[in-house]
């Protein structure tokens, strides 16, 4: 597996228990942090967050879509009938953005998406 854009459903989960499966990644260097995942866990109830925000800035950096791209591949791929928002719909394009990028989410309809585009981390 290449490198991987971590999804915040990830992030939630490891947090509360560890994932020795990322524990692993970020122990190779291959996780991709993305500024609208950690973004997302900002905005939860963290009492680490300040070192959590300063982990997750040292970690490499994710390609990220334009948002003129994210609403092309909304519109072309009918994104809108789906059951995802707009940072999903962000992931997904981002992770198409570099070939052999991959994408982690606990979240079953974003599976399904990156799966289709052949981008899902396994």
């Amino acid at each position: 597996m290449g490198p991987v854009i971590v999804d915040s459903s990830v992030w939630a989960k490891h947090l509360r228990r560890p994932s020795l499966m990322l524990r692993n990644l970020l122990r190779d260097r291959r996780v991709l942090t993305h500024p609208l995942v950690t973004a997302e866990l900002m905005l939860g109830r963290l009492d680490d967050r300040w070192e959590l925000l300063d982990a997750m800035r040292a970690l490499p950096r994710a390609p990220v879509a334009e948002p003129d791209a994210v609403l092309a591949l909304i519109e072309t791929e009918f994104l809108y009938e789906r059951k995802i928002g707009y940072v999903d719909a962000n992931l997904l394009a981002s992770a198409r953005l570099r070939p052999g990028v991959m994408l982690w989410s606990e979240d079953v309809e974003l599976i399904k998406l990156a799966e289709y585009f052949g981008v899902a981390a396994e």
